[in-house]
């Protein structure tokens, strides 16, 4: 149960410290702070340090200077000196998310005293809500340690601090092992270390299959070459090393990787915000960095290269506005103007890098074709080479992060787009489909777990998802889905390649590394893998084994879901999608309300596993209604047979 509740709703606990020698004494660190899409607030009134005697039944803020209700507070981390309990340690972070103070009490709490070394708070830089923990020895009270850039360490009771930049930087965890003598492991954005002498030095761990992907390409012509972007460890490649292993050409945030399909040594790397190179000796020097050609003044954190089709001497990339290169990134033109809502709310230079493209999808250049999305969930075509461009407006299309849009190989006119909506706490599976070159885009998701979506390939007859749950296979066009082969973790899947040359799909997971699987032919699409799960779009745990899903037809009782977001009428018609999620078939009525009043009442049936839209026609006096109530939202109720109420759903008018 909920023992110590935040002053607002922004506010939550972060660090928890137990007595070692009384644990009916604790103090909790508690965080205001609201990260939105658009608009990060790192401190806030509700921060503070609160107090219990009673094992956590009752508490007390801690009203000290420096450590009261305050906007500037920020993220805070405390720490118990196991030797000497009475010794406690209290770091803080202010606004910006600067280092505010170190504050020490060796009365058990009764008063805190501000350290003054300035070094801890230069160590924060501006990411002290990234950091916000102190550790103290547990054999010595004098020798401690903290979170930041570098590893801090004092051995004097925090008067002074020395700091270790050989680790890799940014620090978070910290153990002392307690059965071997001055062993200490050591966790930040490289990794793990270990440490034979209390922490005065350390070593990288040999094995640690866990790294963090964000983009990922593999060689046309050398599938043995791979290059990869890893969170906080740059660019990586798996060639060009004398001793095979893995290795580095570019650091920083590692980024957007890709491999000339053409020329394999032809290789670009970006760090984060679109701080990106070309290299033309497979990744190695010289490098010719292209960031300032790229007309922008804001890029995202993802920054979008994208190959034309048939001429990899053209890439598209750009912040808001997109750009194109026809000579391996020598220079480059733009071609679209602000394709973004704008820069959002961000003050911070530092981070106002919303409002940016995410997303480019461009067929072969000589059909002027291109699809583009952004952070605000904005969706655009051009069929003129950028000439002009058109905003998609279907109704069925959410306001979030666009992440992928994929055009068919075959019909420039066909195109995919997933969506994630994680950065608005939603947590639907977005996928979408047109068929008339982005003027119309019906779901298609209907069936995958509810988890956001990052990336989707069509493969021939073939489609496959990236989710933030694993892959995921239809064979059709998105009517039921398969998790795509064995031994995958349920991991978030941030990009897939596809080799056409060995039939291969390789996946960038977010944490555990890259992983490859052959694709399935038609005659083994029963054994491409296990049932994605449609009770897992309807609530149940993601990657269980639920109940139904596309081998289990005919077996149980129907289930319905509304797929429509948006109430769009025109004039008297309307339109609403449904799926049917089990069963053999999904049959019953659908009511459409408006408050108390019911707007219409349409029968349905869907085969299982498929989804199919109902129009709607509306009587001139609930044309009238709706007009009268424009900020009202409809309720689409469907019932099935033998089921009063099946599924529900508000649906937007704006």
């Amino acid at each position: 149960k909920q023992v110590l509740k935040g002053d607002n709703e922004t506010t939550g606990g972060t660090d928890l410290a137990i007595n070692p020698e009384d644990p009916q004494e604790m103090y909790a660190a508690m965080w205001d702070h609201l990260r939105e899409p658009d608009k990060r607030r790192y401190n806030g009134t509700g921060s503070g340090v609160y107090r219990s005697s009673d094992g956590g039944t009752t508490w007390s803020r801690v009203n000290q200077p420096g450590l009261m209700s305050s906007p500037a507070l920020g993220r805070i981390g405390i720490a118990y000196a196991p030797s000497a309990p009475d010794t406690i340690f209290i770091i803080t972070s202010g606004e910006g998310g600067a280092g505010l103070g170190l504050y020490k009490s060796t009365n058990g709490g009764t008063t805190f005293l501000p350290l003054s070394d300035p070094s801890i708070n230069a160590n924060s830089v501006v990411y002290g809500w990234w950091f916000g923990r102190i550790w103290v020895d547990p054999k010595d009270a004098n020798h401690v340690f903290t979170a930041g850039l570098a590893l801090a360490e004092s051995k004097n009771g925090g008067l002074t601090f020395s700091l270790n930049t050989d680790p890799h930087a940014d620090e978070h965890a910290l153990a002392w092992d307690p059965k071997e003598p001055n062993r200490v492991y050591l966790g930040n954005d490289g990794g793990v270390y270990r440490s034979e002498d209390n922490g005065s030095n350390f070593t990288f761990a040999k094995h640690q299959p866990f790294s963090q992907l964000y983009g990922l390409d593999v060689g046309e012509q050398d599938p043995s070459r791979l290059v990869a972007g890893l969170q906080d460890n740059g660019v990586v490649r798996s060639y060009g090393a004398k001793d095979g292993k893995w290795n580095s050409y570019g650091g920083g945030d590692g980024e957007r990787t890709l491999i000339n399909p053409r020329n394999q040594d032809i290789v670009y790397g970006c760090s984060q915000y679109g701080e990106c190179f070309v290299s033309k000796s497979g990744g190695s020097s010289p490098k010719s960095s292209f960031t300032n050609e790229v007309v922008s003044s804001r890029k995202n954190w993802f920054t979008p290269i994208e190959f034309d089709p048939e001429d990899p001497k053209t890439i598209y990339t750009g912040g808001e506005i997109m750009s194109r290169s026809d000579n391996d990134a020598g220079d480059f033109r733009t071609i679209s103007p602000d394709l973004s809502n704008g820069p959002g709310r961000e003050t911070n230079p530092l981070f106002r890098n919303f409002g940016t493209l995410t997303t480019i999808a461009p067929a072969p250049k000589r059909t002027g074709i291109i699809y583009a999305g952004t952070d605000d969930g904005n969706l655009w075509y051009t069929r003129n080479g950028g000439g002009a461009w058109t905003k998609a407006s279907d109704p069925d299309l959410p306001k979030a992060w666009v992440t992928r849009v994929e055009v068919d190989k075959t019909n420039p006119d066909v195109a995919y787009v997933t969506y994630s909506g994680f950065r608005q706490q939603e947590d639907s599976a977005y996928l979408l489909r047109t068929t008339d070159g982005g003027k119309s885009w019906e779901d298609i998701g209907a069936g995958l777990p509810r988890a956001p979506l990052n990336d989707v390939n069509a493969i021939g007859d073939k489609l496959v998802v990236a989710s933030d749950t694993g892959v995921f296979l239809s064979r059709d066009a998105g009517g039921s889905w398969l998790r795509l082969g064995e031994g995958l973790p349920i991991v978030p899947v941030f990009e897939l390649r596809y080799h056409a040359p060995t039939d291969s799909l390789y996946a960038g997971t977010f944490g555990r590394g890259i992983y490859r699987v052959a694709m399935p032919g038609a005659a083994e699409d029963n054994a491409a893998g296990t049932p994605a799960n449609p009770g897992a779009a309807a609530g149940a745990g993601a990657g269980g084994k639920g109940s139904g899903g596309p081998a289990a037809k005919g077996k149980e009782r129907a289930r319905v879901r509304i797929v429509s977001r948006r109430f769009v009428a025109k004039g008297r018609r309307a339109k609403i999608r449904l799926a049917c999620l089990a069963g053999p078939s999904c049959q019953g009525y659908l009511r459409l309300k408006l408050g108390k009043a019911t707007l219409a009442r349409v029968r349905f049936s869907v085969p299982a596993g498929t989804s199919r839209t109902l129009k709607v026609r509306l009587a001139r006096s609930n044309v009238r209604r709706l007009k009268a109530r424009r900020r009202t939202p409809v309720v689409a109720r469907a019932g099935l047979v033998g089921e009063r109420l099946a599924a529900s759903r508000r649906l937007r008018r704006f």
